[in-house]
């Protein structure tokens, strides 16, 4: 049985993604592993590998800490909507 797909759900998704995709490039960028990123950030490797999955949900000051650290904007791009 094939089930309709909520688009809300699937853009939210796709958004997580997109954020995940963009700290791992800047994590890269800045030749940053999770372990060294982690301390940088205060937070733990399992944290970090949490962010770097797109399951995270993030608040808005920890997108702007991140941001912080890795010199990344993430407000000013429009982010996905559903279709």
């Amino acid at each position: 049985m094939i089930t309709e797909v909520d688009p809300v759900k699937l853009a939210k998704t796709r958004n997580r993604m997109v954020v995940a995709a963009k700290i791992a490039d800047a994590m890269k960028a800045k030749n940053l592993n999770q372990k060294q990123f982690a301390k940088l950030m205060g937070r733990t490797e399992s944290e970090i590998s949490d962010w770097l999955s797109g399951n995270r949900n993030f608040t808005i000051d920890t997108l702007f800490d991140i941001g912080q650290a890795l010199s990344v904007t993430f407000l000013s791009e429009t982010l996905m909507q559903p279709e």
